[in-house]
């Protein structure tokens, strides 16, 4: 596929499916670390770069660049980590949302 004809599919694809999210923003790096062991996933640490999460399970895997603990999670982490999680199987978007919720209250 051309790059224009791709830019033009992943647009429309975009526009199509946008979804609501709500927007947690006190959700540190601990507890999203949290969340994803509660999931299953296994971490390793690639130090000075990022950390490799693997769910054994489903072969699922996420890449995140490395953080402090206390660092609040960006928004976007938190959407493609939500949608990269139902597309592989791991859980439903409204049940990750639901754990993000539980531990930002």
């Amino acid at each position: 596929m051309p790059f224009a004809e791709f830019e033009v599919f992943a647009t429309t694809f975009w526009h199509n499916n946008r979804e609501s999210f709500t927007v947690i923003d006190r959700v540190t790096f601990a507890q999203f670390n949290a969340i994803l062991e509660q999931l299953g996933f296994q971490k390793t640490v690639i130090p000075g770069s990022h950390v490799n999460y693997n769910h054994p399970e489903t072969g699922a895997f996420l890449l995140i660049q490395l953080h402090k603990a206390s660092d609040l999670v960006p928004t976007f982490v938190l959407l493609g980590t939500r949608g990269n999680l139902e597309i592989q199987g791991v859980i439903a978007k409204e049940d990750f949302e639901k754990m993000l919720q539980a531990v930002a209250a």
